[in-house]
């Protein structure tokens, strides 16, 4: 092997000491020697180096989560990560230079994307989009539908080509329908032999109608909306504006597991001690005294208190989406907290008082999207995966519990880095340790 490509080829940059150390490891054995630094790719400026081919699965960013990069190179300001690790791509490729990004579907619609992918379009050659299977990358990130662009930079895009390898593909699973390179025969064919994208490309060279054009005035009509450019229909549903999202159907199937293993631990406990597990709606306990795992003693009256011991926490409704309504009480889903979406829900129907919110109120997301937040708007209800949280105010404030909350699941999404989706249990929550 040439040492230029075995010591000056592969470049990366990883977040987590263990991936890093996990990919240099494997690249040596390969007889690689790899410059990956250790690093935040978002929060941190990049050097002077720049790249002929980049290939990424972001995002990569958690530090400053929830704030805009100060990054004087990037054309949108903006929190959403994925967005950002696009224009960082852009960045750091070099004139001529070409990209693959995977992006989950959202990045397609969300706040801004317009703009980044305005920005995209006038830098670089957006020339292929590839629209990969459902559960493409089971069991890791099952539920999350993802896009693959390819796009080279110095000139702005002309014409747009969409391959949707999703519509009417059965999805993968682990065992029965594994992920293989037939699913992608067609699309290596039509794609051509260009890694530009400019070989000789129609339409008619897909047989099930997958493969089509859209020229920039026509993405530019849309806002450039990437994920409205769609033309097969769906098979498979008879109504697909009234199904929940299948992000939404995979986190709750995954909750009704981890609550049946958590009711299983409870049987567990009675047949060991004779004694129930703890109730879900028992009272403050004097916060419980921990032993320090390191020499320093924390300062007099400091003390560590499980979460559950601080506050009360009550989980929303599993609404339906034949519970959706048009008008009165707002729902509130993890889309509207993290602000991915304009779309609300409402329901007029009676509902338990305990998942009414408020003005003011301290909300937890805990599945999917991990995240703090105080609520700001009218009387709304709860949906499923959102705590609402009643601190006990003699022990705890409101706003302390805020903030100590998020950090600690913000290091609980950078510990689960590269797993997609993070889910806790409620039993789990309520263990976690605070000052």
């Amino acid at each position: 092997m040439a040492l230029r490509v075995k010591k000056n080829t592969y470049f990366g940059q990883e977040l987590v000491v263990r991936p890093r150390r996990l990919a240099l490891m494997n690249l040596y054995l390969h007889n690689v020697e790899p410059q990956i630094k250790f690093g935040d790719s978002i929060y941190e400026n990049p050097d002077a180096h720049r790249f002929d081919v980049i290939l990424t699965n972001p995002p990569f960013g958690t530090k400053g989560a929830n704030k805009a990069p100060d990054r004087d190179d990037f054309m949108v300001s903006t929190s959403n990560k994925q967005l950002n690790f696009i224009q960082h791509v852009m960045t750091i490729l070099k004139p001529g230079g070409r990209a693959a990004v995977v992006v989950p579907d959202n990045v397609l619609f969300a706040d801004q994307a317009g703009e980044v992918f305005k920005d995209l379009t006038e830098q670089c050659n957006l020339h292929t989009i590839l629209r990969l299977p459902n559960d493409t990358f089971t069991p890791y990130s099952s539920g999350t539908k993802t896009n693959v662009l390819f796009f080279t930079k110095g000139y702005p895009t002309e014409t747009l080509w969409v391959y949707d390898d999703r519509t009417n593909v059965p999805g993968i699973t682990k065992k029965d329908r594994p992920l293989t390179p037939a699913y992608f025969e067609e699309f290596e064919k039509v794609y051509g032999a260009d890694p530009n994208g400019g070989a000789k490309r129609n339409e008619t060279d897909s047989k099930e109608n997958r493969w089509q054009s859209f020229h920039i005035s026509e993405v530019k009509e849309r806002n450039y909306k990437i994920d409205s450019l769609k033309w097969l229909k769906d098979d498979s549903l008879e109504d697909a504006d009234s199904l929940p999202e299948p992000e939404e159907l995979a986190v709750e199937a995954i909750e009704e597991l981890l609550l049946a293993m958590d009711e299983l631990k409870q049987v567990l406990v009675l047949l060991e001690n004779g004694e129930p597990a703890a109730s879900e709606g028992k009272k403050a306990e004097p916060v419980p005294e921990v032993e320090l795992a390191y020499e320093e003693e924390l300062p007099e009256g400091w003390k560590f208190a499980e979460l559950g011991s601080v506050a009360k926490y009550i989980n929303g409704m599993a609404f339906k989406p034949s519970d959706w309504e048009t008008k009165d009480r707002p729902i509130i889903r993890i889309q509207n907290l993290t602000k991915s979406t304009n779309i609300v829900n409402y329901c007029s129907k009676e509902v338990d008082k305990k998942i009414i919110i408020q003005n003011g109120d301290l909300l937890i997301s805990w599945s999917a999207t991990l995240g703090a937040y105080i609520y700001s708007g009218e009387e709304a209800v709860l949906n499923q995966h959102i705590f609402k949280v009643e601190p006990f105010t003699d022990i705890i404030d409101k706003k302390f519990l805020f903030y100590s909350v998020n950090f600690h699941i913000k290091k609980l999404a950078r510990d689960a880095h590269g797993s997609g989706m993070v889910h806790i249990t409620k039993g789990f929550f309520e263990r976690i340790l605070i000052l």
